[in-house]
C-alpha cells in the first residue's frame, strides 16, 4: 500500500494486488483515520506504519473516510510481504545498495 500523510490521517495512494488492504476493499483516495479504534491524526508516520504492520494472519481494524465523506470500519488480515528487490525500482526509486 502506498500512503501519504494528510491532516486527519493517511490517504491511500495505491494498493498492491492480492494483499490484505485490497482484499478488505480499500481503494485509492480512502483516508485511514483510526487504527483499532484509536485516531491517528497528528501521529508520526512511523508509529502509524508500525500499528498497521504485524504478523501474517493477524488482523488490524481500520476506520476509513471515503471520497464521498462516508466512514466505514474494516478488518484487514495482514499478509507476508515478499522480499522483492525490484519493488522499489518499480515504484520509481532506486533499490538500496545496503
Amino acid at each position: 500500500m502506498v500512503i501519504k500523510t494528510v491532516a486527519d490521517g493517511i490517504r491511500v495512494e495505491g494498493i498492491a494486488a492480492n494483499f490484505g488492504a485490497q482484499q478488505a476493499g480499500l481503494v485509492e483516495g480512502d483516508i485511514i483515520i483510526a487504527i483499532d479504534g484509536q485516531p491517528i491524526a497528528g501521529e508520526a508516520l512511523a508509529a502509524t506504519i508500525e500499528r498497521l504492520t504485524g504478523d501474517a494472519g493477524t488482523t488490524v481494524k481500520v476506520t476509513l473516510r471515503h471520497a464521498d465523506g462516508t466512514e466505514t470500519t474494516k478488518d484487514i488480515t495482514r499478509k507476508a510481504f515478499p522480499q522483492d528487490p525490484t519493488a522499489c525500482e518499480r515504484l520509481g526509486r532506486a533499490p538500496s545498495s545496503n
